[in-house]
């Protein structure tokens, strides 16, 4: 059985401004990969550009090197350019989150290098559906406060680069798992709370736009509901997500049925206050599979509606707030590697 060997017929596309990505990586994949084609893009049009490059090489295995978010821009590239199916795909550990190379169990990009000549052409893969997000594809989107922390962290950030005293250790220390904490901490939840003690709690209703819907029943197993039940819920805003993957990133179980009933996006949505989930974050952190405080739903299509303008998340990138958005299950869809038992002991 053949395998990868030199490279030919494998691409691999690098966001220059992924966490770690630089040109003594992408030489390490160079060395590894001598005859693979390699795009390393900075900038959107860069992007655009790559995209059509595939399009015309019809690369058989694209290794993908960069977060969530360079995934999400990578696949929408693709879209826009006309590639069509989709190449197999290999996330690399290459970004913050990393909920898709999380998902697909993909180990140290360090330990994977001397094993990928090796690897067989014949790989094991899983099949993953998108979510079309109005017209963006996507594995995740969530609004509520997964997008106001990743909000809070990426202006606590860039507030730190442009302070004249502010220092490149400062920068670093900010960036990662305890940036994210520190603007839970000391961002979000403040602010948050002084946004409920004046305007209240904001809130999200969900309808059903397609055909059969299903939630989970006290076994969390899939029960069917009426197809002509069109308002499945109404509840105030914490977290409102949809997802086809089960990861969130930094190993954050976030929705832990995501892959329960094929063909359907799972729908997720929590309801506390930030302060109270701090003190639960172990359990949310696992799935919180049986919370109370968790209602999921896996539907083809769904409007979430919110009382005032809320920003959202696409792939971990924010979007501008807005007062409803529309979900669907995308045509399109994602053979990824299935790392573990796709690359040789």
């Amino acid at each position: 059985m053949q395998t990868l060997g030199t490279g030919r017929g494998v691409a691999l596309w690098f966001n220059l401004r992924a966490k770690r990505v630089n040109a003594d990586v992408i030489d390490l994949f160079r060395q590894a990969l001598p005859e693979a084609t390699i795009y390393a893009t900075k900038t959107l049009e860069e992007g655009r550009e790559a995209a059509e490059k595939m399009k015309k090489d019809k690369p058989d295995l694209l290794l993908c090197g960069g977060g969530d978010g360079t995934i999400v821009r990578m696949l929408n590239f693709m879209r826009e350019a006309g590639v069509s199916p989709f190449p197999t795909m290999g996330f690399l550990k290459l970004g913050t989150g990393n909920a898709w190379p999380l998902e697909s169990q993909a180990p140290a990009w360090k330990s994977m290098l001397p094993k990928l000549a090796n690897m067989k052409r014949e790989m094991a893969t899983s099949t993953f559906r998108l979510v079309d997000v109005e017209g963006t594809l996507t594995h995740f989107m969530g609004a509520g406060w997964d997008a106001m922390i990743l909000n809070d962290y990426k202006r606590n950030i860039e507030r730190r680069k442009t302070q004249p005293i502010a220092s490149r250790f400062s920068t670093k220390v900010h960036t990662g798992m305890f940036g994210y904490l520190y603007s839970i901490l000391r961002i979000t939840v403040p602010e948050q709370a002084a946004s409920t003690e004046r305007y209240g709690r904001a809130t999200v209703t969900l309808e059903n736009l397609g055909s059969e819907v299903f939630t989970l029943d006290r076994n969390q197993q899939p029960l069917a509901l009426s197809a002509n039940l069109k308002q499945l819920y109404t509840g105030p805003l914490a977290v409102a997500a949809a997802s086809t993957i089960s990861q969130w990133g930094a190993g954050f179980r976030a929705p832990p049925h995501a892959r329960l009933v094929p063909g359907f996006l799972n729908i997720r949505f929590f309801d506390d206050e930030p302060l109270k989930a701090i003190f639960s974050t172990a359990t949310l952190w696992k799935g919180a599979i049986g919370d109370p405080r968790m209602t999921d739903f896996f539907v083809t299509k769904a409007r979430f509606s919110f009382s005032r303008p809320q920003v959202f998340q696409i792939g971990g990138d924010v979007m501008d707030a807005c007062e409803s958005i529309v979900v669907k299950l995308a045509d399109e869809s994602v053979t990824a590697v299935e790392w573990k038992d796709a690359l040789p002991n």
